[in-house]
């Protein structure tokens, strides 16, 4: 996956983030674990690497964390925030 180039990201503070898409003006708001999703997505890393670095960040086990994941990276995808391939 990859971010879509009209998508800027602009973190709010250490909770929050904003995501503009520039081409259909809409804006999205993450939580503090939805930037780190958003950020780690945005370096290339897979789900399964970003769940497992939610792990060591957050209480949270993996199962959970991959399931977190995946039902954001898809509303991402639904919402062409970020791309296949």
């Amino acid at each position: 996956m990859r971010t879509h180039p009209a998508v800027v990201f602009t973190p709010l503070d250490d909770n929050e983030g904003i995501l503009l898409h520039l081409d259909t003006k809409r804006y999205y708001t993450l939580n503090e674990s939805g930037c780190r999703i958003w950020q780690m997505a945005a370096a290339g890393r897979t789900a399964g690497e970003i769940a497992r670095a939610l792990t060591q960040e957050y209480a949270i086990d993996e199962a959970d964390a991959l399931a977190h994941t995946d039902a954001l990276l898809h509303d991402l995808a639904s919402e062409q925030l970020i791309l296949p391939g």
